[in-house]
């Protein structure tokens, strides 16, 4: 561990007499009327740099990679409260080999305009925080043509006066509570009997098992036929008599 802390002093060592930029300080200053945040880094001679968004979520991140460069900052946070919408700039040694990588980042609320200029003996980071201006796009109504007057209709109301009302949910009998419901109902099983009878077995929707016969009743109607692989009901729904049909699931079918 001590050959290797003694190696990295050696590199940065040698780094620096050989002119190797290094990352030593950071300031930050508002210019033009408060209406521009700058963040200068300090590196002694001016490396290349990169620079970049990221927008994976929130916050917005600027990234800043200073390439060929040590960073004496490593790492270091600074929270900034008075140049919304930068809420913090972060900095570290973003990598060591194949080359040394210094890395900024600029935590922002939102995306904003932002330029990098290399000055006499650092870098700027100079980030718009007011005066942006949102395009205000003017849009005129076109008239409405003229339409002819409609006739006032007056509401109807249906009184059925002692009729049945179509639009009532009907009424159970007691007698019928106790019935097959046929809708989700399937059809499980048809035996014959000696004297040439079927019997249809059928599983409701909620798993009860049933018995019938050609004629039994159901919720709302009859069992009709019972033939070798399939039922016919007839029932009435909300007035209307309909027929349903329930066969096995059998790869033949017949009557």
């Amino acid at each position: 561990m001590r050959a290797f802390r003694g190696l990295l002093l050696i590199s940065v060592i040698l780094g620096n007499a050989y002119g190797l930029p290094t990352l030593m300080r950071i300031e930050f200053a508002k210019e033009h009327g408060d209406s521009v945040w700058v963040v200068r880094l300090y590196t002694g001679t001016i490396p290349e740099y990169r620079s970049f968004f990221l927008e994976p979520g929130a916050p917005v991140m600027f990234v800043v990679d200073l390439m060929n460069t040590k960073n004496s900052l490593h790492p270091k946070d600074y929270d900034v409260t008075d140049a919304p919408p930068v809420l913090r700039v972060r900095t570290s040694q973003y990598q060591i080999e194949p080359i040394p990588i210094s890395r900024v980042v600029i935590d922002l609320a939102k995306k904003v305009p932002i330029q990098v200029e290399t000055q006499r003996d650092h870098l700027e980071i100079r980030v718009q925080i007011q005066g942006i201006k949102k395009a205000v796009v003017e849009v005129t109504p076109i008239p409405a043509s003229p339409q002819p007057p409609t006739e006032k209709v007056p509401a109807s109301v249906y009184r059925p006066l002692g009729k049945k009302d179509p639009f009532a949910e009907p009424k159970l009998l007691p007698e019928e509570k106790d019935l097959l419901d046929v809708h989700g109902a399937e059809l499980t099983g048809i035996l014959q009997l000696s004297n040439g009878d079927r019997i249809a077995l059928i599983r409701d929707q909620s798993g009860r098992g049933w018995v019938l016969h050609e004629g039994d009743r159901v919720k709302y109607g009859r069992l009709t036929k019972i033939g070798k692989n399939f039922v016919i009901f007839y029932i009435r729904d909300m007035g209307v008599l309909k027929r349903i049909r329930l066969e096995l699931q059998t790869e033949g079918k017949g009557r």
